[in-house]
């Protein structure tokens, strides 16, 4: 049996990679807000894109985001999606599940990627404004929000909102 403890032995990290990410929620009535990624190199530097890979997030849409920085809190991750990502000031957060899911990586064939979620619902207190980092930004109906084209797993994500906790 492997566990999730990083170290020196082989066989203790997924092969296939580990992502640990936070993913902000953002509801208006029974609609949910959702992006789609322009600028990469921005994304890259701000919220870690992986820009050799473009098919995996290029004209889909996606859950606005970020993976973790090294040490960071998935809390302050969340707070910089909000203010940085999303340029909200007045708003509240709050925690609502953490998904973990493995499958074969999409990068490294024949190896299991692993993605730990820390997925977090925020009530925002302001209008929500484009940025040019989005190429489209905009509340879809969460019934057709099931049946988009996501990059990066976010589909996922989206499902599991439905879903109680084991």
């Amino acid at each position: 049996m492997k566990f999730a403890r990083f170290g020196p032995r082989e066989g203790e990290i997924a092969k296939g990679g580990t992502c640990l990410s936070s993913f902000v929620i953002i509801k208006k009535n029974n609609e949910v807000l959702l992006g789609k990624i322009t600028q990469p190199e921005t994304w890259a530097e701000r919220w870690c894109l992986t820009l050799d890979h473009p098919e995996r997030w290029k004209d889909k849409w996606q859950i606005p985001c970020s993976y973790l920085k090294f040490g960071e809190h998935p809390d302050q991750t969340a707070k910089r999606i909000i203010e940085e990502q999303l340029q909200i000031t007045k708003y509240n957060l709050n925690r609502i599940m953490v998904k973990s899911f493995s499958g074969e990586s999409s990068i490294y064939k024949g190896e299991v990627h692993w993605d730990i979620c820390f997925i977090y619902e925020s009530l925002v207190h302001e209008e929500i404004k484009p940025q040019p980092w989005f190429s489209e930004l905009k509340f879809i109906p969460m019934s057709q929000a099931q049946n988009l084209e996501f990059g990066r797993s976010h589909g996922e994500i989206l499902a599991a909102l439905g879903k109680p906790e084991l």
